[in-house]
């Protein structure tokens, strides 16, 4: 299993999955559970909607942290003595490796990574070729379920400003005051992972669009023109259907340059 041990990468990965578990807990703490003692939702249907939508994210994420990005097999590319402070071009002298323009190397993998990103501390890994389909599908999920948080504790707004002599809406001062404050924790907090999540989706889409990466970005590395379609279908493992809402595995193509050197 690929795993990397980076301190600051694994705590990012721990308060992820802990903002994300704050935010659901005080929702429905706050917002969920209140109203649906009212009968004005129902509190099962929403609770499992909710974790449908979280367990899609944190699963995305996971999958996407213990996934080889698309690191290139090492000790594939023999440097004489003679060479060693002129390495030949597209060779790595730390992995010891060939690689093309869209391959870089990453110093919190190790690796050189094909189609490279950026290395992510929040999934603790690189985003490249391979898992780049799971990282996108985290930050959608993670969005969507941020956007059903505000919606939940918008109807638990606007259920007090229209039932105002409703037992929810009539307790004591210091209950009141108590969600007041939880909710607005949980808007806080989700209102900063959504506007995070929601730039770094708007990035990763535009980047699969135009098959590029960040790093080539920066780079200026001349990237071939192909069709939106193809991006999209390189990118999420195939032809259009439901696996490409599903954090599956996304199928390796033999014609890619780490693939011909493994094999």
């Amino acid at each position: 299993m690929w795993f990397i041990y980076d301190s600051c990468g694994i705590g990012c990965c721990v308060g992820t999955y802990c903002i994300m578990t704050f935010v659901s807990s005080l929702v429905i703490k706050v917002a969920i559970l209140p109203l649906g003692r009212e009968n004005y939702i129902s509190p099962s249907i929403c609770i499992i909607i909710y974790m449908i939508l979280l367990l899609l994210g944190g699963l995305s994420h996971f999958i996407c942290m213990i996934t080889d990005p698309g690191a290139m097999p090492r000790n594939t590319f023999h440097i004489a003595k003679d060479d060693i402070n002129k390495p030949p071009p597209q060779v790595c002298l730390r992995c010891r490796c060939e690689k093309s323009h869209r391959v870089h190397h990453c110093s919190v993998c190790e690796r050189c990574i094909d189609k490279m990103d950026h290395h992510c501390p929040w999934v603790n890994n690189c985003v490249g070729y391979y898992n780049q389909k799971h990282f996108v599908l985290f930050l959608f999920y993670i969005m969507v379920a941020c956007l059903y948080s505000f919606i939940m504790l918008i109807i638990r707004v606007s259920y007090c400003a229209s039932y105002k002599k409703a037992e929810l809406c009539t307790r004591p001062r210091e209950d009141t005051a108590l969600d007041l404050l939880l909710g607005m924790a949980a808007l806080f907090v989700g209102g900063v992972f959504f506007l995070f999540v929601t730039v770094m989706l708007y990035d990763q889409l535009s980047c699969i669009i135009n098959n590029t990466s960040g790093i080539d970005l920066l780079k200026k590395t001349p990237i071939e023109k192909r069709s939106v379609r193809t991006n999209l279908e390189e990118t999420f493992g195939g032809r259009f259907s439901i696996f490409w809402f599903l954090p599956t595995k996304v199928k390796r193509n033999l014609t890619r340059a780490v693939d011909m050197i493994e094999n």
